[in-house]
């Protein structure tokens, strides 16, 4: 496939996924009705050797790793899928 239509597909993903991503959270946020117990619920730590600091850096690493995908581009992948 030439670069140029390359550019095109990628040029479309970068439209059209920012818009979706906000999309289907604020329609996950609307249904759940802003969460849900497991968003809103009270924190408690129940294990010894995890204290707070420990237990805010856990939740940092699962918030980026939720938006990774989003994040990066895998262009491998794409080109594997219309190359061969």
């Amino acid at each position: 496939m030439p670069i140029q239509k390359l550019r095109i597909i990628f040029l479309v993903k970068a439209v059209v996924v920012p818009p979706t991503f906000l999309a289907l959270f604020l329609w996950a946020a609307i249904v759940t009705h802003g969460g849900g117990p497991l968003v809103t619920g009270k924190m408690k730590i129940t294990s010894t050797y995890m204290n707070t600091a420990y237990s805010a850096l856990t939740g940092l690493n699962v918030i980026i790793g939720l938006f990774s995908s989003m994040a990066v581009n895998m262009p491998v992948s794409l080109l594997s899928n219309y190359c061969l």
